[in-house]
């Protein structure tokens, strides 16, 4: 049986890292990507677990890099889940930051990530399938530092996932900007159907 590949951007942050593993342990095949030497840190970590993990280094803010990186998505399998993490921050008063300093910003939390949503996206239509989630960092330190323009980005993120829910009407994929979530939810959903059943059992068994 094939098993799901799933791409993860901007996978050294905190939120990265959990996600990759917690995408391995499910049975996930990785792409992981970042625009710094880590990330090849980060795929040894997992190899050495026994996870399959194929790491890019690559500019996450350049219309050049993000083509740069479809191309070689081209030449992988098909892409069933692309997770992108947030981690380009900004100060708390806008005034007092450099506009270069916000640029930036957008570039790398919407501008880029949507160039390659509009790429990988297109693939997942074809295919009927395939899930997309935006997840920005839990590193409790930096959400007491956003500014306007950080929020504003994630608010962007917002509401693009939720317009963008009536293109996908039955397209069998999904776009997101709740991984963690998601991710509680499950945990719920598990206990609620595997785990507490198999305990019930067992107590009437004894």
């Amino acid at each position: 049986m094939n098993r799901s590949f799933a791409v993860v951007i901007n996978a050294t942050t905190k939120l990265g890292m959990q996600i990759c593993h917690d995408l391995a342990e499910s049975g996930h095949d990785l792409m992981i990507a970042a625009q710094s030497d880590d990330i090849f840190e980060i795929q040894r970590n997992l190899e050495v677990e026994g996870f399959n993990v194929e790491a890019i280094k690559v500019s996450l803010s350049t219309y050049r890099g993000i083509e740069n990186l479809y191309n070689v998505l081209t030449e992988c399998p098909s892409v069933d889940t692309l997770v992108i993490c947030s981690d380009i921050y900004g100060g708390e008063v806008f005034l007092e930051t450099s506009l270069n300093d916000e640029i930036r910003q957008i570039n790398h939390n919407i501008i880029a990530p949507l160039h390659l949503v509009k790429r990988v996206l297109a693939d997942m239509r074809r295919r009927h399938k395939g899930k997309i989630i935006f997840a920005d960092s839990d590193e409790g330190k930096r959400f007491s530092i956003q500014g306007p323009v950080q929020k504003s980005t994630r608010a962007f993120l917002d509401s693009f996932c939720q317009e963008i829910e009536s293109d996908l009407k039955d397209s069998g994929i999904t776009i997101s900007t709740r991984y963690q979530q998601e991710d509680i939810i499950q945990k719920i959903h598990d206990y609620a159907f595997k785990v507490l059943p198999d305990i019930l059992r067992s107590i009437q068994r004894d």
